[in-house]
């Protein structure tokens, strides 16, 4: 179900599709943005980097500004911002445990770039501060 809905998204935006393997998929948004979308059955979830981990400085504000955003979601519209495995980068990640249909998963991965972008520039220039 979603390799068809990945691929008409794809088609219907003209922007690249990347089958990783069975289950994943990697949509190019833009030169600074990847979804990397994996099968849940049902639903499924859709990742994203925000930034990279400042190198120096405080990062105190900058967590509790990620805490307050993954609070019951509110600013993430149900996304959770999150560290990579290797703690160099944010992300955002959605977890949908529902097949939905092509309008509203268009939908959804709207609002999940839409707060991938906020995300972006509000993180930013925390870091240079």
């Amino acid at each position: 179900m979603l390799k068809h809905l990945v691929t008409e998204l794809a088609s219907e935006l003209s922007i690249p599709l990347q089958i990783e393997k069975e289950s994943c998929y990697t949509l190019t948004i833009n030169e600074e943005s990847d979804l990397l979308f994996k099968d849940l059955n049902p639903g499924f979830s859709c990742k994203s980097r925000i930034a990279p981990l400042p190198q120096e400085g405080t990062l105190e504000d900058l967590y509790i500004l990620c805490m307050r955003a993954n609070f019951l979601g509110q600013g993430t519209k149900g996304a959770v911002i999150a560290l990579d495995d290797a703690l160099q980068h944010f992300l955002l990640i959605l977890s949908v445990t529902e097949e939905l249909n092509y309008r509203i998963f268009k939908e959804t991965v709207e609002d999940f770039v839409n707060y991938l972008n906020y995300w972006k520039k509000r993180i930013t220039p925390e870091q240079s501060s």
